[in-house]
C-alpha cells in the first residue's frame, strides 16, 4: 500500500498493520502461507498456458464442432 495511503488511514483513526500481525501468526506460520501464494502465482501461468479453449477440445475428441 502505497505511504500517502495508509497515512490517510492512520488520520482518519484506523490502525494499519500486516497481515501477519492483523492474524496473529508466527513468523513460521507466515512464512508458509507466503510459500503457498507464490506457489499458486507460478501454477496459474501454466494451468492457463495448458488450458484448452472447448472447440479445440471437441476436436481433438473427434466430436463435430
Amino acid at each position: 500500500m502505497r505511504e500517502e495511503k495508509k497515512q490517510k488511514l492512520r488520520d482518519a483513526g484506523y490502525r494499519v498493520t500486516d497481515t501477519k500481525a492483523f492474524l496473529g501468526l508466527s513468523d513460521s506460520e507466515a512464512a508458509l502461507i507466503e510459500l503457498k501464494i507464490v506457489g499458486k502465482r507460478r501454477q496459474r501461468p501454466a494451468r492457463h498456458r495448458n488450458a484448452r479453449v472447448p472447440q479445440a477440445t471437441a476436436g481433438g475428441v473427434g466430436s463435430p464442432s
